[in-house]
């Protein structure tokens, strides 16, 4: 069986055995047959009981094999329309700069527009984008004030193939919160989110890193103070709102395209995986909810960014393991507070995908050292590392 280890050569090495066993299955009938009425004596040649049950034994010995090879194939062109799906969206951060002369910013302000809403002329998808564009200002994307006013069947368009893995969700395109605080964060899904971090590593601050920008008060920075410490790949914008310009161009990563990480899959918490009926809280839907745009209202402190971004640490929990098969194939046994633990993961068996600075996407083991993954989300710490 050593010759059945293997993608593609694995299926046809099984294909052409049970081809050979139906096709001498199929001759020893026929022969039966001719033997039977081909002579006037009526003389009968059957199969035996015992080659019966060695032919059947036999094919079904050769499905059972074949099965996990098809399965195995089967999700292999599943990653790897993920990773088309990612490079799609690195082309369209590379079409943007050539567009703006800059990257695009993680979103406008809380909100309003993320990251995922500002690239979509650039997949494609520009009839959407001026959906969300009142006057040529996109103020209108807040799920409260935009999404939940569409019919279901607008609402359903709204769904973006690029954001979505096909491992995972089963193919859900949009949820729509019911519950209280789980409405604005209504909208399409996707399995993708841009990195960030700070160097100062302060978890609690990151949930606003993205929106807050020269209102700070309390214990929340600036905008200068943050733009001191925050060196991940897509910061806040110059301005807000309708004054929204991008800040930084590729010259920013001083590192090199090639060894910054700029996209990745994110992990979903079994628990806040649905079927879109709305029936969960707010909290699940921070972490599987819309990228229409960051809130300061719901989730983890108070803040739901999660749907956008996630941030990278050094800790050993940043990648979750690939979910145990199953009769709940996406259950992780960790339970609901370790499952919070996780920043990235993927239902592929044991690699993430993760898109690349200069336009191409890799597949990197789910033990990969979590400093390596943060090193490479700092754009400009002067460290050239690369994936191995």
């Amino acid at each position: 069986m050593s010759k059945c280890i293997g993608g593609g050569g694995c299926v046809k090495w099984l294909v052409s055995h049970i081809l050979r066993a139906i096709s001498i299955f199929v001759a020893r009938i026929i022969a039966c047959v001719s033997a039977r009425f081909g002579k006037k004596s009526f003389a009968r040649r059957a199969f035996t009981l015992v080659e019966l049950l060695v032919v059947i034994a036999i094919i079904g010995i050769l499905i059972a094999l074949l099965l996990p090879a098809v399965q195995a194939a089967r999700e292999a062109a599943r990653r790897s329309q993920c990773q088309n799906n990612i490079k799609q969206i690195g082309l369209a951060i590379h079409n943007f700069h050539d567009a703006r002369q800059a990257v695009p910013p993680g979103c406008l302000y809380r909100d309003r527009p993320s990251f995922f809403v500002l690239v979509l002329p650039y997949l494609e998808a520009n009839s959407l984008y001026e959906k969300m564009t009142v006057e040529g200002n996109l103020f209108n994307a807040n799920p409260e004030t935009w999404f939940l006013g569409l019919s279901s069947a607008e609402q359903n368009e709204c769904g973006i193939a690029a954001y979505r893995c096909p491992s995972s969700n089963g193919g859900q395109k949009i949820v729509v919160g019911t519950k209280s605080g789980s409405q604005q964060l209504s909208g399409p899904l996707s399995d993708y989110i841009i990195p960030s971090c700070t160097i100062d590593d302060i978890a609690s601050d990151y949930w606003t890193t993205l929106w807050r920008y020269n209102n700070a008060g309390g214990s929340q920075k600036s905008a200068a103070e943050r733009l001191k410490r925050d060196f991940f790949p897509f910061r806040i914008c110059r301005g807000q709102n309708s004054s929204w310009e991008p800040r930084e161009g590729f010259e920013y990563w001083a590192d090199g395209t090639s060894n910054v990480i700029t996209f990745a899959e994110k992990h979903i918490p079994s628990w806040a995986l649905t079927d879109g009926n709305g029936d969960v809280d707010a909290t699940s839907r921070t972490w599987n909810g819309s990228w229409l745009c960051t809130t300061d209202n719901g989730g983890p402190s108070g803040r739901a960014v999660t749907n956008v971004t996630r941030y990278v640490t050094r800790s050993a929990n940043l990648i979750a393991p690939t979910p145990a098969a199953g009769p709940e194939p996406n259950k992780m046994c960790d339970g609901y507070a370790a499952e919070q633990l996780y920043q990235l993961g993927s239902s592929h068996p044991s690699v993430l995908n993760v898109g690349i600075g200069d336009g191409s996407v890799r597949s990197i083991g789910k033990n990969v050292l979590p400093e390596l993954v943060r090193s490479l989300v700092e754009v400009n710490n002067g460290e050239t590392v690369s994936l191995p």
